[in-house]
């Protein structure tokens, strides 16, 4: 069953339904948070727009580095790279 959890991510207060713990939720919004503060560090002044898309392709790309996908897939991983270099262009 689902369960209301309230999360606060990079300020902002959010209601979200999960069939997760209270625990699992906190700590799925403790690595997201995180995730956000190294982004801003190496970017700086973005707007949140950008940072929560890097923010989601480094996410994206650790999570798809461990299930092999893109390390088995070299197209794939030259692909995400290739993205996120014009992502950090664009707010370069």
């Amino acid at each position: 069953m689902k369960s209301l959890h309230t999360i606060t991510v990079f300020g902002r207060q959010l209601q979200v339904r999960s069939s997760a713990s209270a625990e699992e939720v906190r700590q799925v919004e403790d690595f997201v948070n995180r995730k956000l503060d190294e982004v801003k560090s190496a970017v700086g002044d973005a707007d949140t727009q950008t940072l929560m898309i890097l923010a989601l392709m480094n996410i994206a790309e650790a999570a798809l580095s461990q299930q092999g996908c893109v390390g088995g897939f070299p197209d794939e991983r030259a692909r995400i790279m290739s993205i996120i270099r014009r992502i950090e262009q664009v707010t370069g």
